[in-house]
């Protein structure tokens, strides 16, 4: 039973890191953004055209340093959020593979609908998460994180 126990809360952690990641994306946290990941952890950014295959953006950012870089170029004058879902972890032992749907809210731009005073964002863009985990001492941390957003950027 302890092993199901186990399991279950590595998948909980595991949903988790996503989770803070995206959260300190919008909130511009350079360091805990960082800290999510192995000190040579790689992120990829993948875009495409309507149904064709996925193409590397660029190189990969890796280690900590490479995700500081990345981090310069986020807009400091865009007010974002991202929003995951449909979560599919695969855990064997230490390491795992996460894999997740995403979209990003534009709140910068805050349109009211007519008449109501209720503000109506824009989707920025979305895709999907495909990572691997490793867990060091009790944490899980990404070691890759590839980031394929369904589009062209730009």
């Amino acid at each position: 039973m302890n092993a199901d126990k186990d399991l279950i809360q590595d998948r909980i952690d595991i949903v988790e890191t996503l989770a803070r990641y995206v959260r300190d994306v919008d909130d511009h946290e350079v360091e805990k953004v960082a800290d999510l990941f192995t000190a040579t952890g790689a992120l990829q950014i993948h875009t495409r055209t309507g149904r064709q295959p996925h193409q590397k953006l660029g190189e990969a950012f890796v280690g900590r340093e490479g995700l500081r870089e990345l981090a310069k170029s986020w807009p400091r004058e865009r007010v974002a959020m991202h929003r995951t879902s449909d979560h599919i972890v695969r855990i064997d032992g230490d390491g795992a593979e996460l894999s997740a749907r995403f979209i990003v809210v534009d709140l910068t731009d805050d349109r009211r609908i007519e008449g109501s005073g209720i503000s109506a964002y824009t989707v920025q863009l979305g895709g999907q998460y495909e990572a691997t985990l490793l867990k060091a001492d009790g944490e899980w941390r990404f070691t890759r994180l590839d980031i394929r957003i369904s589009g062209p950027l730009g």
